[in-house]
Formats: C-alpha cells, sequence, structure tokens
C-alpha cells in the first residue's frame, strides 16, 4: 500500500454530499460567512445523524462493496492507512472509513478489530485537531454498530468504569451537538490520545517564596551633622 493508492481509493470512493468528486463544495464568494454558520449549525445540532462526514460513498464504490472481497479490501486499505506515520493520509483514511462504515454490515469480531486501529491512530495522531475529531467519529460510529464488543475495549482502559460507560450512553442518546457527543467520548479515550509537545511538557508556573526586600530608613537630621562634622576639616590644628 502506498500514498498513490490511497489517493485513488479517495478519488473512486468518496464524493460530496452533493454528488461532485473531492473536496467538499465551497462556498460561493461573499456568501462564505453565512453559509459557515448556517453549516455550522447544522453540523451541531443534527441529532438524526450524529457523526457527520465531508464525504460519502460514490456509486462505483458502493457497488464494490456489494461483494465481501472487495468490501474486505477497502476496509483493510482505510483503516490500516489509520496507523500510518503520515498525518495527511491518516485524516484521509478517516474519510473513507467512515464512508464504508455508513454503508456496511460487519460481524461485531471485525468491529473489534477495527476499534483497536482507532486507538492506534489516536497514540500517532491525537495532538491534531482535525485527526484526532474525525478519528473520534469513526470510533463513535464503531461503537454505535457494535456497543459490547467496544465497551469491553474502553474498560480494559487505564481509568474507565461502568458508571463512565454509561455516563457516555446517555450523553449520546440526549438531542445534544456533535461536538459534545465527540467530548465525551474523548473522555474514555484520554488516555490514550497522544498530546501536543506544549501539552506533554507544559509545567505550571511555580512562584517561590521570597524574603521582602529591607530597605534601610535614613535617621533625621543626619545630612545636618554630616555638613556640622565638615565644617572642623578647615580649622588650624591648635
Amino acid at each position: 500500500m502506498s500514498k498513490e493508492y490511497i489517493h485513488l481509493l479517495e478519488v473512486a470512493c468518496l464524493v460530496s454530499p452533493d454528488g461532485s468528486v473531492g473536496k467538499p463544495r465551497q462556498p460561493a464568494e461573499g456568501c462564505g460567512d453565512v453559509m459557515m454558520v448556517e453549516e455550522n449549525q447544522a453540523q451541531d445540532m443534527a441529532s438524526s445523524q450524529p457523526y457527520s462526514s465531508s464525504f460519502v460513498l460514490s456509486s462505483f464504490a458502493t457497488r464494490m462493496v456489494q461483494d465481501q472481497d472487495n468490501l474486505r479490501l477497502l476496509l483493510i486499505s482505510a483503516f490500516k492507512g489509520l496507523t500510518w506515520n503520515d498525518s495527511s493520509i491518516s485524516l484521509k483514511c478517516t474519510n473513507i472509513a467512515f464512508a464504508l462504515l455508513d454503508k456496511t454490515t460487519l460481524d461485531p469480531g471485525v468491529y473489534e478489530q477495527l476499534f483497536y486501529q482507532v486507538i492506534t491512530g489516536l497514540q500517532k495522531h491525537g495532538m491534531y485537531d482535525n485527526n484526532r475529531d474525525q478519528l473520534l467519529n469513526v470510533g463513535m460510529k464503531l461503537y454505535q454498530l457494535a456497543c459490547p464488543e467496544v465497551d469491553r475495549i474502553l474498560l480494559g482502559l487505564k481509568g474507565n468504569t461502568h458508571i463512565g460507560l454509561r455516563e457516555f450512553t446517555t450523553v449520546l442518546s440526549r438531542p445534544v451537538s456533535t461536538r459534545q457527543k465527540r467530548e465525551a467520548f474523548r473522555k474514555l479515550l484520554d488516555t490514550v490520545i497522544v498530546k501536543h509537545l506544549n501539552e506533554a511538557y507544559r509545567k505550571p508556573a511555580v512562584v517561590l517564596d521570597l524574603p521582602e526586600k529591607i530597605f534601610k530608613r535614613k535617621e533625621k537630621g543626619g545630612d545636618s551633622e554630616l555638613l556640622t562634622d565638615l565644617s572642623s576639616l578647615f580649622q588650624e590644628p591648635s
């Protein structure tokens, strides 16, 4: 597998929701701010489709995944790419992986293996906001499709409990924004998400209790006494 192969998969398998190939449709000049606000509101408040993606499967890819051999090949390629050291390739693969999961049904054991790939991707690229958010979207989609299998993996992570999983399930069922659901899911995976270097080595500022500076006060009349003593220097010796 190579970068060129991933680029080919992206072009062949993904289209924008409006049917165009490649990047999502950009707003017209002069309407960017309005369209961006409407798009963000629609993305945050949509509860019927809580995990949004910028791409969907093309008609060509939809026909391909009807064959199990083709589907297995595409899934292996997409989820293996999540763990590449190249963050841009990993981001492309999250789009492919999300679109594939949206159109396919797999055995529960397969979902478990795919979720491990998501965890590895978070361990490598979790410091980048775009990669982290898209990987969490894929992870939440896997949780939705295979909750018992993913629950076992999450409970094996440090700090997670049955109570925490129930709290996340409660948030997942509420009509809240995608960002809030993703943030709740991130807390379950916080121990495996790699931190940015600035955050990993950030130390709190420590101010030592320094002693107060002691100022010596001048005594009153000191200058006049000094002038009086100076007059004796000019007296002739007796």
